[in-house]
């Protein structure tokens, strides 16, 4: 099955209704092959509240909506999903329960078809592109005057026009990135 995500900015617009600016897009994109929506609430506080107002709206537009919150086995309400729906809100709240809930990884898998690494791949399909270096978390990259060394805790990864992905870590000196053949 191909993976497929649509990213809404926002739920309301000013003087409008909770997802009236882009209900025409949800229903385009869940199709009438979807019955049921998984809503992930995590990102309000109050996440019966939440789940009340998006079963409305998806009801409205044809869809049952089952709250994240209230299933028993949230990771296999995820794997079973005809449809997923995250509700935004507070972005660190959203992100730590599902960390804790082990749902990351799931949703991933679920949604997420092109990896950053694949972007990359994607973008040195243009010719003479430049490499692109990839820092991890924990990581930074001193440039002092025509060097230019890793620092950090963490490695970073390396792309190159042509050339599989490298690995590298704190230390590696990349100051050949400084000169005008990359």
């Amino acid at each position: 099955m191909k993976r497929r995500a649509l990213l809404v900015s926002n739920s309301t617009m000013y003087g409008g209704s909770y997802l009236e600016h882009c209900q025409e897009q949800i229903v385009n994109f869940f199709g009438d092959k979807v019955k049921r929506i998984l809503f992930i609430p995590y990102a309000l506080h109050d996440r019966d509240a939440y789940a009340k107002k998006a079963r409305c709206k998806f009801e409205s537009l044809g869809y049952g909506l089952d709250s994240i919150h209230e299933v028993p086995d949230p990771v296999g309400a995820v794997q079973k999903a005809q449809g997923i729906f995250v509700g935004g809100g507070n972005t660190f709240r959203l992100l730590k329960v599902l960390y804790d809930n082990k749902l990351v990884s799931e949703i991933h898998r679920r949604v997420f078809q092109e990896t950053r690494a694949k972007r990359i791949e994607q973008y040195h399909e243009e010719p003479d592109t430049p490499p692109v270096m990839g820092l991890r978390e924990g990581s930074m990259l001193l440039v002092e005057g025509d060097k230019a060394t890793l620092l950090g805790t963490t490695g970073a990864r390396l792309f190159i026009r042509g050339e599989k992905a490298t690995e590298h870590d704190p230390g590696a000196d990349f100051s050949f990135l400084l000169t005008d053949s990359h």
